[in-house]
């Protein structure tokens, strides 16, 4: 082994541009986070989050044509995506919960 840390991999969905940059800024201060995404509503979290199979994602509770409750109940559907990973649930970036996913 190299001994290398993995990064943790994350996605950010949010449909306000500003909390999403707000977000990416606080991870990026992190070596061990890297941002694998961003999406601005529900269909593109779940298509980034399909695709790049991240270790979290990070998802604001209303968005677009899909919130983030919508999100977690699409993605538990999906029998392609890694065994497990995790879900944060915000609105007005506070926190309110945390699901864990298993395919």
């Amino acid at each position: 082994m190299s001994g290398a840390i993995s990064k943790l991999r994350v996605v950010i969905a949010d449909d306000e541009r500003p909390a999403r940059s707000f977000l990416a800024s606080v991870l990026r201060k992190f070596d061990d986070v890297e941002i694998v995404g961003e999406a601005a509503n529900g269909m593109e979290a779940v298509a980034l989050i399909e695709s790049l199979q991240p270790d979290l994602a990070l998802l604001d509770l209303q968005m677009p044509e899909l919130d983030g409750m919508g999100v977690v109940q699409l993605l538990r559907k999906n029998p392609h995506l890694a065994q497990q990973f995790s879900l944060a649930l915000f609105q007005r970036l506070e926190f309110r919960s945390l699901t864990v996913v298993h395919a």
